[in-house]
């Protein structure tokens, strides 16, 4: 085994968790992230802690400024909106794909997630909340059965996802509207009304950017603002 495969696989592994931590809004946007706080948590030199924050640079979670450090990434209202409807573009191209392909195994799949997502609504566990939801909609993505679709809706959602956890952790309560129809998607689905699919997911799309819209412009506080210690908060202990 070539020398450097460990250490390649250990910054792979640093990069997962600290991408974890961000997507689940275990950092907050713009927050700093040391190399060196990194490295001890870690208990690894700097090589590996430098190579995973690379990684996690190039899918756009993380920013390098110049004698400044990394930071959590920080998006403007634009960034947002332009994410939240190419989300919706994907999205409703591969319900109508999905639909044609993959009728049948698109709703068996969605109606175990769809239960799993409104037992995590009605307990109020946000990160399952946010896992499930970011769940739902790719499977629909992957049943379209077109690799390159599938690949540029993979591309964004990392920070889709990451949006979606800062939004809830800045809310008291899930607003009533957010799941109020996804009980009836895969029914949809089974019954072949793209129709009612893609107006249930552009409407969750809309109603979606419009709360970040309040929620983010507003410069809402997370509710839960105690900083826990920085391996907690890797590990998600």
């Amino acid at each position: 085994m070539p020398p450097t495969a460990p250490r390649r696989s250990r910054a792979h592994q640093i990069a997962e968790q600290i991408r974890d931590a961000i997507i689940e809004a275990r950092f907050d946007f713009g927050e700093p992230i040391s190399e060196e706080s990194l490295a001890a948590a870690f208990e690894v030199s700097r090589t590996p802690v430098r190579e995973a924050l690379g990684q996690l640079q190039m899918q756009e979670l993380v920013e390098v400024r110049p004698r400044a450090g990394t930071f959590v990434f920080t998006p403007t209202m634009a960034d947002i909106t332009a994410l939240n409807e190419y989300r919706l573009l994907l999205e409703v191209q591969a319900a109508h794909l999905a639909i044609v392909r993959n009728q049948v195994a698109l709703a068996r799949d969605l109606a175990p997630l769809v239960t799993r997502l409104q037992r995590a609504v009605t307990e109020e566990d946000t990160p399952a909340i946010g896992r499930l939801d970011t769940q739902v909609h790719r499977i629909i993505v992957a049943h379209a059965d077109n690799e390159y679709l599938l690949r540029g809706y993979d591309m964004i959602l990392p920070r889709a996802a990451c949006l979606r956890a800062q939004l809830s952790r800045r809310l008291t309560h899930e607003p009533h509207w957010a799941f109020g129809e996804y009980e009836n998607l895969a029914g949809f689905v089974r019954r072949g009304e793209i129709d009612k699919l893609v107006a249930t997911l552009t409407d969750n799309s809309q109603r979606t950017g419009e709360l970040y819209r309040q929620v983010f412009l507003d410069g809402a506080e997370p509710v839960d603002t105690e900083i826990s210690r920085l391996r907690a908060r890797l590990t998600g202990a």
